[in-house]
Protein backbone atom coordinates (compact mmCIF):
# COMPACT_ATOMS: atom_id res chain seq x y z
CA UNK A 1 0.00 0.00 0.00
CA UNK A 2 1.88 3.21 -0.69
CA UNK A 3 1.31 6.50 1.26
CA UNK A 4 -1.20 8.32 -0.94
CA UNK A 5 -3.61 5.32 -0.55
CA UNK A 6 -3.01 5.38 3.68
CA UNK A 7 -3.58 9.37 3.50
CA UNK A 8 -6.60 8.76 1.38
CA UNK A 9 -7.84 6.07 3.79
CA UNK A 10 -7.03 7.91 6.69
CA UNK A 11 -8.44 10.84 5.94
CA UNK A 12 -11.73 9.09 4.89
CA UNK A 13 -12.18 7.22 8.68
CA UNK A 14 -11.26 10.65 9.84
CA UNK A 15 -13.98 12.36 8.33
CA UNK A 16 -16.45 9.35 9.13
CA UNK A 17 -15.85 9.42 13.07
CA UNK A 18 -15.82 13.31 13.04
CA UNK A 19 -19.18 13.00 11.85
CA UNK A 20 -20.54 10.07 13.87
CA UNK A 21 -19.27 12.24 16.69
CA UNK A 22 -21.41 15.25 15.78
CA UNK A 23 -24.60 13.46 15.43
CA UNK A 24 -24.03 11.77 18.45
CA UNK A 25 -23.37 8.45 17.16
CA UNK A 26 -19.66 8.08 18.71
CA UNK A 27 -19.63 4.97 20.67
CA UNK A 28 -19.53 4.68 24.18
CA UNK A 29 -17.88 1.24 25.14
CA UNK A 30 -15.03 1.07 26.03
CA UNK A 31 -13.81 -1.76 24.65
CA UNK A 32 -12.91 -0.08 21.81
CA UNK A 33 -11.03 2.76 23.28
CA UNK A 34 -7.10 3.07 23.73
CA UNK A 35 -5.65 4.10 27.28
CA UNK A 36 -4.95 7.31 26.13
CA UNK A 37 -8.60 8.54 25.18
CA UNK A 38 -9.49 9.45 28.88
CA UNK A 39 -12.31 12.26 28.34
CA UNK A 40 -13.92 9.44 25.94
CA UNK A 41 -13.14 6.31 28.89
CA UNK A 42 -14.91 8.38 31.38
CA UNK A 43 -17.81 9.29 29.09
CA UNK A 44 -18.10 5.52 28.29
CA UNK A 45 -17.96 4.54 32.05
CA UNK A 46 -20.46 7.64 33.25
CA UNK A 47 -23.02 5.93 30.60
CA UNK A 48 -22.02 2.27 31.62
CA UNK A 49 -22.78 3.53 35.38
CA UNK A 50 -26.43 5.21 34.49
CA UNK A 51 -27.11 2.12 32.34
CA UNK A 52 -26.25 0.07 35.64
CA UNK A 53 -27.70 1.80 37.94
CA UNK A 54 -30.97 1.92 35.93
CA UNK A 55 -31.00 -2.13 35.82
CA UNK A 56 -30.56 -2.03 39.38
CA UNK A 57 -33.63 0.44 39.91
CA UNK A 58 -31.67 2.40 42.39
CA UNK A 59 -32.84 5.86 42.54
CA UNK A 60 -30.57 9.21 40.95
CA UNK A 61 -30.66 10.81 44.39
CA UNK A 62 -28.83 7.49 46.79
CA UNK A 63 -26.38 8.43 48.50
CA UNK A 64 -23.70 5.92 49.14
CA UNK A 65 -24.28 4.52 53.07
CA UNK A 66 -27.47 6.21 53.33
CA UNK A 67 -28.64 2.82 54.75
CA UNK A 68 -26.39 2.93 58.00
CA UNK A 69 -27.39 6.79 59.05
CA UNK A 70 -31.01 5.99 59.03
CA UNK A 71 -29.92 2.70 60.78
CA UNK A 72 -28.22 4.77 63.07
CA UNK A 73 -30.63 7.25 63.78
CA UNK A 74 -33.48 4.69 64.62
CA UNK A 75 -30.78 2.94 67.04
CA UNK A 76 -30.04 6.42 68.63
CA UNK A 77 -33.97 7.35 68.48
CA UNK A 78 -34.80 3.62 70.52
CA UNK A 79 -31.86 4.37 72.74
CA UNK A 80 -33.63 8.43 73.84
CA UNK A 81 -37.24 6.88 73.20
CA UNK A 82 -36.13 4.31 76.70
CA UNK A 83 -34.21 6.96 78.37
CA UNK A 84 -37.46 9.16 78.63
CA UNK A 85 -39.27 6.14 80.09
Amino acid sequence: MDEDEIDDRTAALRKKLQDERKNGEASTNARGLKSHQVHDLAQAKIVESEKLRKALGIREDYQEGSHWQKQEERVKNSIDAKAKE
